[in-house]
């Protein structure tokens, strides 16, 4: 062996790390990789392309074939079947051959041959004796060595039948009921066919119904049946449905006070899963579809008006719906109505419709017992607001404003007038009193279908339904916000004054009176202080805005005694008209007026979570893969807990099927259960002082505003324009041009210290200091003759009356210094 190269030369090494030889590999190696993959995406292309086009040419060779044996068929058998009789059905026969390969349900031509075809069967059979005849049109004398032959074209014949009834089923369902005698109506002859090849004592009994079974034939069945006897069927059940006790719905989680338990009467858990499964789901869907489809037409004109057959469907469908809602609980049904059934657009355009006529027509035979005099639009209101709030849970952005599913944009407002009236109505002039839920409850005889449940159930249905398209409305305007507003609430009630007095710091109490603005002061103070979030009791949402802490017991033993004392604050302080700087989460302020909050409420706590949730409802992959199970994962200083979601949510997997549930489950959690008593008991303080009616028609924006005011600077024009002058002054004096140029240039913090400085408050009231009780006062401080002691002395105020004592200084610069060391000096009475 030799060796090459010059050994008195050292290697060289690169101490670089990799070698120039090993970075090409790799990239070889990679392209390589690149490259197998685009030969493999190519060849699955050309391999669907041609999977493709295969299933196309078919198609296209089909229907020229049907077409090419249909022609046949009216030349040898007449275009109407004139020339057929019985004998045509023959093993030998081209009559079924042919019939039964072009034969399209939704060709009329088609649907009449086949009825002529029927007729001549059921006449031959009429006359026959015993079953061997019975088999003569089909297989002659020899059935035994033609079964299979015969076996296939009767099984495609009975489903044939099927099929012409099924897709002429809004055509044919008055007829569907008649007795068979009536071989004249298509129908009957169909369904009479189906009958006779199905009599269980034929050879072929077995296999014509094995055959109907795997192509479903009990679906197409309960169509044909729900177009025929829906409004019937949708009677008989809405009385049924009223005598059943009510289903609570609470299958995930319930709050664990005893204080707030209601005394209700509770049922078996057997009676009321009997109760929960007593609707089918894919039956409602079905018997609603069926209904509607045929006499609720989605296209209309405005000034059409409702046939009396559209009447008295939607008559029935919403006093069916109604007495469901109030029966079983109302997930099981409202996502599959919301999603599988064109309930919502029947029900808008009618209510539309009625609302431009100006008219609403009376209720039908049905409702009966309804008195005359109630509003026509009361029961479809009471159906379609409940649905259609529901279904704005599970919306997301781009269904709602861009697809505009499942109510126009540009039809909204016409909407939100509708709610509004009706509410008008409902509150102030139907019936004059509407009694509350609990007290409601307890009446033995509060029928499910008596006008005081049903007005319940609207108001707080289109109360609800309102607020959240005001929300929609605030994420993206698409019409004014003032045409939400329902009108003013004013209380003359007041709760008794406190007063307060201050201990300075070497333990000497201020020698002042409190006449109004130390209480501010202190409310101010005291708030601030005990909703900072380094109390422990509230954390701070992404976007710094406060909300209750789910892991508040963790800190404060008491924490519930303080979430009750903290309500109490904030309602003292909005009875009092104290603005106070607490940005609450919109989320929590919903639980002010005791709502719920969904899914489109959640990027208010976690937007990030938000974002996942969408991902995972428009997963287009298998979502089973992804791993995810029923429960919900907290992690509180360090402690990390998992909870189930639903009972045994640890072992169920999300799957495509559940997706929906367990999204809306887990905005349920974070959003409502998790904070629930914490909102539970501030709720409590907080309605001590303020009632739910005084804010019910406020939605959470508005709320905020009374908490705080507004976020903009101070209108320094709208404080002149509203002073008061004393001692001297007047509004043209020269010390007064000064201060409210000086006050104008201050930033906005050192107005809002100023503003705290003369009254107590560094907010304005909401409406603007014509509000503001005292006016603003400015005091000259100083006698006619001034000096310079005079001049050296600070500004004063007096924050019970809004007073500001104010000596004349010489300068702008002056009075500025002065102004700022006062303002920032946070001195009590000693200043003075």
């Amino acid at each position: 062996m030799f060796f090459t190269g010059d050994a008195s030369t050292r290697k060289r090494v690169d101490l670089g790390g990799r070698s120039s030889k090993e970075s090409d590999r790799q990239v070889l190696l990679e392209q390589a990789r690149l490259d197998r993959k685009r030969r493999l995406v190519h060849r699955q292309q050309t391999s669907a392309a041609i999977k493709i086009q295969k299933c196309f040419r078919g198609m296209k060779d089909v229907k020229m074939a049907r077409t090419e044996v249909r022609e046949q068929f009216h030349v040898t058998y007449g275009d109407h079947g004139e020339k057929a009789d019985w004998h045509c059905f023959g093993p030998d026969s081209e009559f079924l051959r042919q019939l039964l390969f072009f034969f399209t349900a939704n060709n009329t031509s088609d649907v009449a041959l086949l009825v002529k075809a029927c007729r001549l069967l059921l006449q031959h059979l009429q006359q026959s004796v015993n079953l061997r005849q019975y088999c003569n049109p089909f297989a002659g004398l020899d059935y035994p060595q033609k079964n299979s032959l015969v076996d296939l074209r009767v099984k495609k014949l009975a489903y044939a039948c099927l099929q012409a009834i099924f897709h002429n089923r809004n055509h044919y369902k008055n007829k569907l009921l008649m007795p068979s005698t009536c071989s004249y109506w298509p129908a009957v002859a169909l369904f009479e066919t189906v009958a006779c090849l199905t009599n269980p004592e034929l050879p072929w009994n077995c296999s014509v119904i094995d055959y109907l079974m795997e192509r479903k034939v009990f679906w197409l069945l309960r169509c044909i049946i729900l177009a025929g006897v829906a409004i019937d069927f949708l009677t008989v059940s809405t009385f049924l449905l009223e005598v059943l006790p009510s289903v609570d719905s609470s299958p995930v989680q319930k709050p664990v006070d005893d204080e707030l338990t209601m005394d209700d009467e509770v049922l078996s858990p057997d009676l009321q899963k009997q109760i929960s499964s007593s609707i089918d789901s894919r039956l409602l869907q079905h018997l609603v579809n069926a209904l509607l489809k045929a006499t609720c037409p989605t296209g209309y004109s405005e000034k059409t008006w409702p046939s009396n057959v559209e009447v008295e469907a939607i008559s029935a469908v919403c006093t069916f719906l109604h007495v469901t809602f109030c029966t079983l609980p109302h997930e099981l049904i409202m996502t599959l109505l919301a999603y599988r059934t064109e309930l919502l657009p029947a029900l808008w355009n009618y209510i539309k419709r009625c609302h431009e006529n100006q008219r609403w027509p009376f209720y039908s035979i049905l409702t009966a017992h309804i008195p005359g005099d109630t509003p026509g639009w009361l029961l479809p209101l009471a159906v379609f607001c409940p649905l259609y709030k529901h279904m704005l849970k599970f919306v997301d952005t781009e269904e709602f404003y861009e697809q505009e599913t499942p109510v126009k944009i540009k039809d909204i407002p016409s909407l939100v007038i509708i709610i509004k009236q009706a509410l008008w109505q409902l509150l102030w002039t139907t019936n004059g009193h509407v009694p509350s839920q609990k007290s409601s409850r307890s009446l033995p005889d509060d029928k499910k279908l008596s006008v005081e449940v049903i007005n319940r159930k609207a108001r707080v249905a289109m109360s609800e339904l309102l607020s959240q398209l005001q929300d929609w409305n605030n994420r993206r305007q698409f019409m004014s916000a003032d045409d939400f507003h329902l009108q003013e609430a004013r209380s003359e009630t007041f709760v008794s004054q406190i007063r307060i007095s201050f201990v300075n710091e070497f333990g000497v109490e201020e020698p002042g009176v409190d006449g109004g603005g130390i209480f501010k002061d202190f409310m101010e103070n005291i708030i601030q202080a005990a909703f900072d979030v380094q109390s422990g009791l509230f954390k701070e949402t992404p976007d710094h805005l406060l909300y209750p802490n789910p892991g508040s017991a963790l800190v404060h033993e008491q924490h519930l005694q303080f979430f009750h004392f903290l309500g109490t604050l904030l309602g003292k302080a909005m009875s009092e008209g104290i603005l106070v700087d607490i940005p609450f989460a919109t989320f929590f302020l919903s639980k002010l007026k005791e709502k719920s909050n969904f899914l489109h409420d959640l990027p208010s706590l976690d937007p990030e979570l938000y974002r996942h949730l969408l991902f995972l409802k428009h997963y287009k992959g298998d979502v089973s893969e992804l791993e995810l199970y029923f429960v919900a994962v907290n992690n509180e200083y360090g402690e990390q807990t998992e909870e189930e979601l639903i009972p045994g949510g640890k072992d169920m997997r999300v799957t495509k099927d559940n997706a929906i549930a367990f999204i809306h489950l887990v905005a349920n959690y974070r959003l409502n259960f998790q904070i629930r008593t914490q909102s539970l008991h501030f709720l409590r303080g907080f309605q001590q002082l303020i009632q739910k009616e005084w804010i019910e028609m406020f939605n959470e924006h508005e709320i905020q505003l009374f908490i705080s005011g507004s976020l903009e600077s101070m209108n320094v024009d709208d404080l002149r324009s509203n002073t008061l002058y004393t001692g001297g002054y007047h509004h043209e004096h020269q010390v007064i041009e000064m201060f409210w140029e000086v006050l104008k240039s201050f930033s906005l913090e050192y107005q809002k210290k100023f503003l705290r400085f003369v009254t107590g408050c560094s907010r304005g009231p909401l409406l603007g200091f014509k509000y503001l009780e005292p006016k603003f006062c400015i005091q000259r401080a100083a006698p006619l003759d001034v000096t310079e002691e005079h001049l050296g002395r600070l500004p004063t105020s007096a924050t019970c009356m809004n007073l500001l004592k104010l000596p004349p200084y010489a300068s702008k610069e002056q009075m500025r210094t002065k102004l700022i060391y006062s303002i920032s000096a946070d001195a009590g009475f000693d200043l003075s």
